[in-house]
């Protein structure tokens, strides 16, 4: 994931409060060809951190690498299968149900353009009814029945159990002390720039901003992540 995304700083949470309670982390990567390639600089802050990285080509699995390794963290359901051979990890940490996401794509996609570096959608998208029949594929089913699947969504978890499949809830956010923040700055408005996500930053800036700066004239939003830096 790219240095800005939301789930590198769940990823960051996850693995410095393993380290915290004594645990060795090993992060396993591919050798990404895209601008979220790791860099010398990125591999010196994980040497600095305690946290050991390995590097390997797309497509090449080393058993050795995973053998006694207990999770795994940010991996697809459909790499799973190298998996399966040897003694590795019992509980995958998939995000979220990724298969309808697969079919949100390309549901989204349909209605997208580009001119020149700027994505847009077409308007048709917003219009009720929603699409929202995107199905769990029984692939990634049949996955989670094999390994237990850490989910950071209520909703997820209730979904899995509806097929009968046990998950555990792995809360993306911390909760606070008394659930009290002394933040007073503007509302914040995390995002990734996934296609759901464009969908949505391109829903809140036509149809709900606008609505709500007929109440609050002057209510401003501070966008971070990859939304802001990419988009």
């Amino acid at each position: 994931f790219g240095r800005s995304a939301g789930s590198t700083q769940r990823f960051n949470q996850i693995i410095l409060g393993l380290r915290e309670l004594g645990h060795e982390i090993r992060l396993w990567s591919f050798k990404n060809p895209s601008g979220y390639q790791w860099t010398d600089v990125d591999l010196e802050r994980a040497k600095e951190l305690g946290v050991e990285v390995v590097l390997t080509s797309r497509g090449e699995f080393e058993p050795s690498i995973l053998e006694g390794i207990d999770a795994v963290w940010g991996i697809y359901f459909h790499y799973m299968k190298f998996y399966e051979g040897f003694d590795g990890p019992s509980l995958v940490d998939t995000h979220d149900l990724l298969t309808p996401n697969f079919q949100i794509d390309e549901y989204f996609s349909n209605f997208l353009s580009k001119d020149g570096e700027i994505f847009k959608f077409d308007r048709d998208v917003f219009k009720e009814p929603f699409h929202t029949d995107f199905p769990i594929r029984d692939e990634e089913l049949d996955v989670y029945r094999k390994f237990h699947p850490l989910m950071i969504s209520l909703r997820e978890t209730e979904k899995l159990e509806k097929k009968k499949i046990k998950s555990t809830w792995l809360p993306y956010l911390t909760s606070l002390p008394d659930g009290i923040s002394d933040y007073s700055g503007r509302a914040l408005y995390l995002s990734s720039a996934h296609l759901n996500n464009l969908w949505g930053n391109d829903l809140l800036g036509t149809d709900i901003l606008p609505r709500v700066r007929l109440e609050a004239p002057d209510f401003e939003i501070d966008c971070i992540g990859e939304l802001d830096t990419i988009c």
